[in-house]
């Protein structure tokens, strides 16, 4: 199975949960794929973004970073985050252009794609970079929230 960008929303089974679970490259369309189309529609749905910290974020440095996110479909935590980090961005009206999205399965892995070099030990994990240089991290759960952890990435890169 190629996982790339080209075949995305791929799903392999996972003999531990005996079920399908999304690997590799993923894109919005995996979200109308069931069972994936449930968790998502329903954090989707509830989450409200916490308009005090959409009204700090700056667009033009959301458009202009690349995010690169790690997460499981069979992950809680992951379910809610990416629901929470596409309903802020479909807020606020940025593109996903420069957003990646990876499905690993529950060794943390991508069979076939070498994913070491990104240190991912907890997921969901995003990983913020600057042309090139990581600029932060978020792993497992935001601090405060997904929003609010954006937003002081945001203020360190801007302050320095």
């Amino acid at each position: 199975m190629i996982y790339s960008k080209e075949y995305p929303n791929q799903q392999i089974l996972d003999l531990a949960l005996n079920k399908e679970i999304l690997i590799g490259y993923c894109n919005r369309k995996a979200y109308n794929i069931e069972p994936y189309k449930n968790w998502f529609d329903k954090w989707y749905e509830k989450l409200e973004p916490e308009i005090y910290f959409l009204n700090k974020l700056n667009k033009e440095f959301l458009k202009n970073i690349e995010i690169i996110i790690f997460a499981a479909s069979w992950c809680g935590a992951c379910r809610v985050e990416i629901a929470r980090f596409y309903k802020i961005f479909d807020t606020l009206q940025i593109p996903f252009d420069n957003v990646t999205v990876l499905y690993v399965n529950r060794l943390k892995k991508i069979p076939g794609f070498d994913i070491t070099p990104f240190e991912i030990n907890r997921v969901p994990t995003f990983i913020f970079y600057q042309d090139k240089n990581e600029i932060g991290r978020i792993i497992e759960s935001p601090k405060d929230t997904l929003e609010a952890d954006l937003l002081e990435i945001q203020n360190k890169i801007t302050l320095s």
